[in-house]
């Protein structure tokens, strides 16, 4: 093959074509390496490269029919291009993954662990970026201060869309930094100081303890609702030794989508309280079970735990019967149920829970049924006396039950009871009767891990519910039942007189006047609430021959239907008739 040497200089704008059929060189006067066609060469005092055509993505794609190995720069991407003829495809050259194209915004960062000076960062120092990726391919993100430390991750998007990416802390922070050092944000090489993200260097780390059971949760801490500055707990902390500096760092694990933080600095030693703020937004209804950790320098304790109760979003209560005996009025269960103090949002709060319930009410058979049926029904229904007569609502009932709805049932009528539990159990022999009379009283089993018997208003193992003013509806049928848990039985023949259903969300107690309230006889009336609506026993209950079953002595149906309450309030929420 004949060679030819070229040296060519042009400094012209002029577009000219040429075919040579032999090696070439250009850059000096030596022959071509023998297995290239064409060979360049930089010449020794200047040195300088190959420039191929440089365009956007956008440029390169209006190509019409580019060659099988054709090769531009895509300035988008920062690499080679090749066109691949059998894929019919652009490849980079980029390490064989295209770079991606995503988006930052510098209020979506957030950074976690303690910085602390001369302190090397570890796994606790790590920053969160979310991105919005709009193509895939491979990113490279660092985060960087001028205080000695930083952050990197790099990888591969396989999806468009919201994401976020943990980068990993790096170095050591030089010195204390108050109220922070600014990152600048680097991503796939295009760079810009987020002054909104300051990560505070705290002065060397102090000795101290914490104190997890004593800590208090405030706010309101809600499926969906993102957390603000209301969200946060108060922990005691016992400082021992600040000779090195007083430094504290805490921080949680993150549990139902949200975690919690605080930092600061120790100018004195003994009892202390610090204040950590939530961030995230809940995603669950489970009680959050928190790992703090702190920076304690030591051999101290460095982890407890801390249990956030999540609140359970408002329910809606059809209450049916008298307004005396059902909640849809304003007495005491209606006050109980409305007391902050048993439900509510406030650190003392017994049972966390998104207040006001909504309260619906209907009487008649055809009400009734409309509720239960609609296409929004109640989330729990609760009865009382004299509601029982409407025989003909036991298929509603039953459809309301299999659906999930939930069903606290106070009822003595014998023919209602009778004809629900028959359908309920798949046993037509099954049985009502009639039990004690007015002032009776039935001993509750000890049940520790019984949602009801042993709930957040007390333990009611080896106490006492009292019968109103009439006569208690039981069933003898079902004292070995093995579908529920039984709560009560008749000392006459151990007839049950209340249950749990343990599939189905129904409570059954064969007295419709359970909830009966502010009177002072003692064979009627067995609810009872103290100056401030929490649930309380009614004492000297039963006396004298009015007291059929257990002789006399205090009642807790108020500590009962507040447990109970707690109970429906929680099934509603996990497996109700809503929930599906």
């Amino acid at each position: 093959m004949k060679r030819i040497v070229l040296i060519i200089t042009l400094a012209s704008t002029t577009i000219f074509a040429c075919s040579v059929f032999s090696q070439v060189r250009i850059g000096d006067l030596n022959t071509p390496d023998q297995s290239a066609v064409l060979e360049l060469v930089s010449p020794s005092n200047n040195f300088m490269g190959l420039l191929i055509p440089r365009m956007t993505e956008a440029e390169r794609n209006n190509i019409k029919n580019p060659a099988n190995g054709l090769l531009i720069f895509n300035i988008d991407e920062g690499c080679i291009n090749s066109y691949d003829f059998i894929n019919d495809q652009w490849s980079s050259l980029c390490g064989g993954v295209r770079k991606s194209v995503f988006t930052s915004l510098c209020n979506d960062i957030n950074f976690s662990g303690a910085y602390v000076e001369k302190t090397p960062l570890n796994n606790s120092n790590y920053m969160t970026v979310s991105v919005n990726v709009a193509k895939i391919g491979a990113y490279s993100i660092s985060a960087t201060t001028e205080n000695g430390y930083g952050f990197h991750s790099s990888g591969t998007f396989l999806n468009t869309g919201a994401q976020q990416v943990i980068l990993v802390g790096q170095g050591t922070p030089e010195k204390i930094s108050d109220p922070g050092n600014e990152v600048t944000l680097v991503c796939n090489g295009v760079s810009g100081i987020c002054t909104s993200v300051v990560i505070p260097v705290l002065p060397a780390i102090s000795t101290y303890t914490m104190n997890c059971g004593n800590a208090k949760i405030f706010g309101v801490y809600q499926l969906g609702t993102p957390m603000n500055n209301s969200n946060y707990m108060t922990l005691p902390i016992i400082v021992d030794d600040i000779s090195k500096g007083g430094s504290w760092s805490i921080t949680s694990n993150t549990v139902n989508g949200i975690s919690f933080k605080g930092y600061g600095v120790f100018t004195s030693i003994g009892a202390q309280e610090v204040t950590l703020y939530a961030s995230g937004t809940p995603n669950s209804t489970a009680t959050a079970n928190f790992t703090l950790t702190s920076n304690s320098y030591g051999e101290v304790e460095m982890t407890c735990r801390v249990s956030v109760t999540m609140a359970v979003p408002t329910k809606t209560i059809l209450g049916v019967g008298d307004t005396f005996y059902n909640v849809s009025n304003n007495y005491a269960p209606n006050k109980l149920m409305s007391a902050d103090i048993n439900f509510g949002t406030y650190p003392n709060s017994t049972v966390k829970f998104v207040k006001p319930f909504k309260f619906i009410t209907a009487s008649g058979e055809s009400a009734i049924r409309t509720a239960l049926s609609s296409s929004n029904p109640p989330d729990i229904l609760i009865t009382g006396y004299p509601f029982g007569a409407l025989t003909g609502l036991v298929p509603d009932f039953i459809n309301y039950l299999n659906k999930g709805g939930v069903v606290i049932l106070y009822c003595q009528d014998n023919n209602f009871v009778q004809s629900l539990m028959r359908i309920i159990f798949g046993d037509n022999s099954i049985s009502s009767q009639n039990g004690g009379g007015a002032g009776s009283r039935y001993m509750f089993p000890i049940l520790n891990d019984d949602p009801i018997i042993n709930g957040p208003f007390g333990n009611l193992g080896g106490k006492y519910w009292g019968e109103d003013a009439s006569i208690t509806t039981t069933l003898p049928a079902l004292v070995s039942n093995p579908n529920i848990t039984v709560y009560s039985t008749s000392p006459a023949d151990g007839s049950v007189s209340a249950f749990r259903h343990n599939s189905l969300n129904l409570v059954f107690v064969g007295d419709g006047g359970f909830n009966a309230c502010c009177g002072t006889s003692l064979i009627a009336y067995p609810f009872a609430v103290d100056s401030n609506n929490i649930p309380q026993e009614k004492a000297n209950y039963g006396p004298g021959s009015f007291s059929s079953t257990n002789g006399s002595g205090p009642v807790a149906n108020s500590i009962f239907f507040a447990n109970a309450l707690a109970w429906a309030i929680n099934v509603s929420q996990s497996k109700g008739i809503n929930t599906k």
